[in-house]
């Protein structure tokens, strides 16, 4: 708890005096705090915020029994919904054999799978393809007003649209239930929403390619990660593709800043 006080008291602070340094919104190297790493340490520190609150909560509410899943009150099933998650008793009786086991369901054809495939190809194309324009679009045109500037406009509309589809997929479609407390997809919830934003404010100072090519060599710190984090092996060819994407992008940024100098 006074590590949560003492992070919030100095995420205000810096927010609150922020007004002493000169600020650079435009990319200008002379500012003493450039405009993106304010911006950054504030959505940081409001998500942090947020964290902190719903660590409080979470620890409120375990150090206590879970509400019993025949308490149908509002307070109860959201309290199991986001700290406890449904129980076996909670799950459809079609899902569990007898012992408590998940039931296996009948494997689809290969002509449905290879239909799916196809399907999930051409829409992860077409709407990767369709998102990367406009998103360049939006970020680099020059409107009366000057740029767009707010990345976290993009964001919540993003995930906004995300959230409406997902409703639409579950209530249409056979899902597996939740066995999770909901708590537990935050940590993702929250990467996922840092990544969107970062990529937003990159397009400030690159080109949508140069994004692309340079999102494409995270796999270097997603190996690293995985070895010093998980203790996980990689073959030595998954280096070598690894090393070889890291050149194939240095070449490229580097060709495209001296045709740019040029």
């Amino acid at each position: 708890k006074w590590f949560i006080a003492i992070s919030s008291w100095i995420y205000v602070f810096f927010c609150s005096n922020c007004q002493f340094f000169p600020l650079n919104m435009d990319g200008d190297s002379e500012s003493a705090v450039p405009g993106w790493l304010f911006r950054l340490v504030n959505n940081l520190g409001v998500y942090f915020l947020f964290f902190a609150l719903g660590y409080l909560a979470l620890q409120r509410v375990r150090s206590r029994p879970a509400p019993d899943p025949s308490d149908q009150s509002f307070s109860s099933v959201i309290k199991r919904f986001l700290f406890f998650g449904p129980g076996a008793e909670e799950l459809p009786t079609d899902e569990l054999t007898a012992d408590g086991a998940a039931v296996p369901k009948e494997a689809p054809t290969f002509s449905q799978t290879a239909l799916k495939l196809v399907f999930c190809v051409v829409g992860l194309l077409s709407s990767f393809l369709s998102w990367g324009l406009l998103q360049e679009r939006i970020m680099t045109t020059e409107y009366a007003t000057g740029r767009f500037q707010s990345s976290n406009f993009m964001v919540f509309c993003s995930r906004s649209f995300g959230l409406m589809v997902a409703i639409a997929v579950v209530n249409f479609t056979e899902q597996p239930r939740l066995k999770a407390p909901f708590y537990q997809y935050s940590f993702t919830s929250l990467s996922n929403v840092m990544s969107s934003w970062c990529q937003l404010e990159a397009l400030k100072y690159l080109s949508f390619p140069t994004q692309v090519l340079g999102k494409s060599s995270k796999m270097i710190p997603v190996m690293i990660m995985g070895k010093v984090i998980s203790k996980k092996k990689y073959p030595y060819y998954e280096y070598g593709v690894a090393v070889v994407i890291l050149f194939g992008v240095a070449m490229f940024i580097l060709s495209e800043n001296s045709e740019k100098a040029g």
